[in-house]
Order: structure tokens, then C-alpha cells, then sequence
């Protein structure tokens, strides 16, 4: 079980540091990286990230233009 733990433990490690505040739970730990690995693909190709996350809707260009819906992630 010490192996998954420093698996966890790494991965915050990999987070912004918005969510270094508080120490998450293995599932707080998991959403957040999938958020960030989301905004990630985002940013190196906007229209395709939109088109994914809503198939219905037509690109926004958000990441395109240095804001994302979420504000946890900003853009330096």
C-alpha cells in the first residue's frame, strides 16, 4: 500500500499549486489531474479540446486566448 500512497504523493506534486493549500484525497487528487491534464490538451489545441468536451458546440477559442472557464488554472 506504500507504493500506491508515493504514487499519490507524486502526482500532487505535478499539480498547480493552487492545489498544494490542502492535502487532497486520493479521489480530490485524481479529479485534479484530470482537470489539469484537460486544461493541458486544451491549451495545445484549443478547437479540438472543445469539440471533445462538447460535441454539440462550436469552438470557443477560450485557451486559445489565454482563459479557461476553470479559474484554478491561469495562464502566466
Amino acid at each position: 500500500m506504500k507504493g500506491v500512497n508515493d504514487g499519490y504523493a507524486q502526482l500532487r506534486h505535478h499539480l498547480p499549486e493552487q492545489y498544494l493549500d490542502k492535502r487532497l484525497s486520493k479521489v480530490e487528487t485524481l479529479r485534479a489531474a484530470i482537470k489539469y491534464i484537460n486544461y493541458l490538451q486544451a491549451l495545445l489545441d484549443p478547437e479540438e479540446a472543445e469539440t471533445k468536451n462538447h460535441p454539440r458546440k462550436r469552438p470557443s477559442g477560450t485557451a486559445a486566448t489565454g482563459r479557461h472557464p476553470d479559474p484554478v488554472f491561469t495562464i502566466i
